[in-house]
This record gives structure tokens, C-alpha cells and sequence, in this order.
């Protein structure tokens, strides 16, 4: 009787684990098999994303190059009555290719197919290059914009740099109604900042922690007073970051932003010693 009374509660609560187990090994096996099909779905809409980026930039990229060559070509050869046609064209094509640029550099590092190869760069050299490209456009807006530095190696991407410093100098000219854009670079031995200053709208302290993040600008919505989609920061605080650099801003509203990128300093080899190299064109 008294192993009845023991055995046949214990049996029971046994079988009743059993069960109870058997259900949950059940439910395990369809949540595995559900995340085995959304796993493959997610990696089926990665791919067609691939596709679909590489289509948009073939698609996008071929005819607005051939838009905006052939604009140019019209307009050194149209009469005056029609060139404001043809210089609005070449505007509204090239924005749209900047915010095409902006979207595929983005996907692109996102994809984490973003292939960067740190050698020896001269950071004055890479800043030049580049800022001498946005010197019509803030001669155009009426800024005064200067160029100053001394020759100094970093280690970084050349392709990476390049792209980052031009997103930063965009935006500050983008950004600047009048008054000025400053690039300069500086070296402390261990690090090579390069700023980028501008007397623009600048940022209220709340938005400067948002700022890198994609999409957002401290104009949005109806209220957008600046063209683009907002990606230009986002893109190069995260190539910056492949490159162990880091992306700092100190902005005040109606009084401008700086944006600092600092790089370290390739010390294995040195460059000869050069004259710091300034332009400045006021207009």
C-alpha cells in the first residue's frame, strides 16, 4: 500500500513532465523551423537588395552623367536667353546624382562589402584636391573659402578620405547662406586633425548628438529650409571609424559648426618639409 501510494503520484508527475516536455520540444522545433525560413528570406531580400543597388546605380548614374555632360557642352554653345534653362538642368541633375551618391555610399557601407586598405596618405594633399572642387560652388553662393595646412602622412584610405572630406565641405557650404568656409589641417605628432569651418546656420546642442545618424537634419519635413536627405555626416563618421579615426562637432545656432576629423598620424616615414599651402578666394 505505502509503495502504491509513493509510486503512483510519482509515476504520474512523470508522465505529466513528460508530456509537458514533449510540448516544448514541439514549440522549440516550429520556432527553429520559423526562424530557418525567415533567416532565408532576410538573406533572399539582402541579396535582391544587392541587386536592386547595383541596378540603381548603373540605371541612375549612366544617364545623369550623360545628362549633365551634354548640358555642359549646350550650354558653352547656347544662346544667353537660353542658358538659365540649361544651368537649372545641370542644378537639379547634379542634386539629384549627390542625393543618388549619398543613398549608394550608405547602402554600400552598410553591406559591410566596404573594402578599406590603410597605406601612408598626405592628408594636404587629399584636402586640397578636394576643396579646390567646391571652390566655384562657394564662389557661386558668395562665401569666402580658405584652404591652409601643412604637409603631414596619416594612415588612412586615399578612396575613404577622399569621400569623407568632400561630404564634410558639402555640407558646410550647403549649410552657409554668407560669411565663410575654413579648411585647415594640424598635426600634433601623434594625430592629424582636419577641421572644417563654417559660419553657417549651425545646430542647436540637442541635434549635434543626432547628427550622424542617417536621414536626419535639423531642418525636416515642410520645414526644410537645405536640399539633401541627410546621410552626408552619417557616411563619413562610419568610414572615418573604419579608418580608427574619430569625427567631433562643436556647432552653434547662427554662429556656425566646425567639424574635426582626426586621423592617426603615420610616424614611420616623414614628408619633406613644405610651405603651408593657403588659397582663398572671397567673393
Amino acid at each position: 500500500a505505502l509503495a502504491w501510494m509513493y509510486e503512483g503520484p510519482l509515476v504520474r508527475h512523470l508522465y505529466s513532465l513528460m508530456g509537458r516536455l514533449e510540448t516544448v520540444n514541439t514549440d522549440l522545433r516550429r520556432e527553429l523551423e520559423e526562424r530557418q525560413r525567415a533567416q532565408a528570406h532576410a538573406e533572399a531580400a539582402s541579396r535582391a537588395k544587392d541587386v536592386l543597388l547595383a541596378n540603381m546605380s548603373h540605371e541612375f548614374r549612366t544617364p545623369l552623367t550623360a545628362i549633365l555632360g551634354f548640358t555642359e557642352i549646350l550650354a558653352d554653345e547656347a544662346d544667353p536667353d537660353h542658358k538659365p534653362l540649361l544651368e537649372s538642368i545641370d542644378r537639379g541633375g547634379r542634386r539629384l546624382l549627390n542625393t543618388l551618391n549619398g543613398v549608394l555610399d550608405l547602402a554600400w557601407i552598410e553591406s559591410n562589402q566596404t573594402d578599406i586598405e590603410l597605406k601612408p596618405i598626405d592628408a594636404q594633399g587629399v584636402v586640397s584636391e578636394i576643396a579646390s572642387r567646391f571652390l566655384p560652388t562657394a564662389v557661386e553662393r558668395g562665401l569666402s573659402f580658405k584652404i591652409s595646412g601643412t604637409a603631414t602622412l596619416v594612415r588612412a584610405d586615399a578612396e575613404a578620405l577622399r569621400r569623407v572630406v568632400a561630404a564634410i565641405i558639402d555640407n558646410a557650404i550647403r549649410f552657409t547662406e554668407r560669411g565663410s568656409v575654413h579648411v585647415s589641417v594640424r598635426s600634433d605628432g601623434n594625430h592629424t586633425s582636419i577641421l572644417v569651418s563654417d559660419t553657417g546656420i549651425g545646430m542647436v546642442p540637442d541635434f549635434v548628438e543626432q547628427a550622424v545618424q542617417p536621414f536626419r537634419q535639423a531642418s525636416e519635413g515642410d520645414a526644410r529650409t537645405h536640399e539633401g536627405v541627410g546621410v552626408g555626416l552619417t557616411v563619413a563618421e562610419r568610414l572615418l571609424d573604419m579608418m580608427n579615426g574619430v569625427l567631433t562637432i562643436d556647432s552653434h545656432p547662427g554662429e556656425g559648426t566646425t567639424v574635426t576629423l582626426q586621423l592617426p598620424v603615420f610616424a614611420s616615414e616623414t614628408l619633406p618639409p613644405a610651405e603651408p599651402p593657403v588659397h582663398e578666394l572671397a567673393a
